[in-house]
């Protein structure tokens, strides 16, 4: 997670981008509710909402969302039934929320989140209202809460491995670790 908000931090200081935010899931769908996805106006993705004709879909929808700067959620259909336009065959629809974040607001909100990551007891809200931006509030939960008005995400560090010896698998341990998100810590004499 503080990989992904240090990237839009640092796109933010370039260009306006979209946020795409999965918000809501039913069935079988290749990512969970929370997962983000940054598009910029050359097309460019960072991070993923599951790949494929879907994530298509949301980021022609964000480049027009970019442009408007009206917030908006896409249906993504990967049901498969033969009666529907469908975007994919998992099995299942989420819903996506597009926002345009752009200029020092939202550069100040990334840099609080960042920070909030470090120290826990934080949540991001995203209103899912066009006069209202995202904003965080006190959190002492750890999971993600949707609800009719708003997706309530919690800031919590990421969990740390402590790998005792820098022997030689340590090396390809803490590289896998890194890829799954954890903190590292290495002792050794």
């Amino acid at each position: 997670m503080r990989h992904f908000y240090e990237q839009l931090a640092e796109v933010l200081q370039q260009e306006p981008v979209v946020l795409a935010t999965i918000t809501t899931v039913q069935g079988s769908v290749p990512r969970e509710v929370g997962a983000k996805m940054i598009v910029c106006a050359d097309g460019r993705l960072i991070g993923t909402i599951g790949g494929g004709a879907g994530e298509a879909v949301v980021q022609q929808r964000a480049l027009t969302v970019l442009q408007s700067g009206t917030k908006q959620f896409v249906e993504i259909d990967l049901s498969g039934a033969p009666d529907r336009e469908t975007q994919g065959i998992c099995g299942g629809k989420m819903q996506v929320w597009l926002e345009r974040w752009a200029g020092a607001e939202a550069q100040t909100l990334v840099a609080q989140i960042l920070n909030s990551l470090g120290l826990g007891g934080a949540a991001i809200v995203t209103p899912f209202d066009s006069a209202k931006s995202p904003y965080l509030m006190p959190n002492d939960f750890h999971t993600i809460r949707a609800t009719d008005h708003a997706l309530i995400e919690p800031l919590v560090p990421p969990p740390t491995l402590v790998i005792m010896g820098a022997g030689h698998v340590a090396i390809p341990l803490a590289q896998i670790a890194q890829l799954a998100g954890f903190e590292i810590v290495v002792i050794d004499d």
